[in-house]
């Protein structure tokens, strides 16, 4: 069989027109290199679980106890380092309620431990001479 040079041409360029179009439909990154390229940006700071004070950029150990580092959670920026926070589950299973502080009438009864002081700043004493 006998393919002259413009049939040879035309099949060249079908063959890379194909592999382009293959390329830009199925050599995308796969969801899996996506989740680990999402995950190296979230984990850009590293913490102790024991010593939330400790942040490092890398991963190591805690210079304090010498535990592995975790990964930081991120969307928590804006919350003080030295607060605890809990979710609402955590909160269920610890036994935790919150209320608010204001005048009532009374109507319910809350038992709290604790202490009472009495503000030193607002008791005075005359000595007598």
């Amino acid at each position: 069989m006998n393919i002259d040079k413009k049939t040879k041409i035309l099949l060249a360029i079908t063959l890379l027109v194909g592999l382009l179009v293959g390329a830009l439909f199925f050599g995308g990154s796969t969801k899996e290199e996506d989740n680990k390229t999402e995950v190296k940006s979230k984990a850009e700071v590293w913490t102790c679980s024991m010593h939330p004070q400790i942040r490092q950029p890398e991963p190591g150990d805690c210079p304090i106890c010498g535990m592995d580092l975790i990964p930081l959670e991120s969307g928590n920026d804006d919350i003080d380092p030295e607060a605890i926070s809990m979710s609402e589950s955590a909160m269920i299973i610890a036994g935790i309620s919150t209320y608010k502080v204001g005048n009532t009438d009374g109507i319910k009864e809350i038992a709290l431990n604790g202490k009472i002081e009495v503000n030193e700043k607002t008791v005075y004493s005359q000595s007598s001479h």
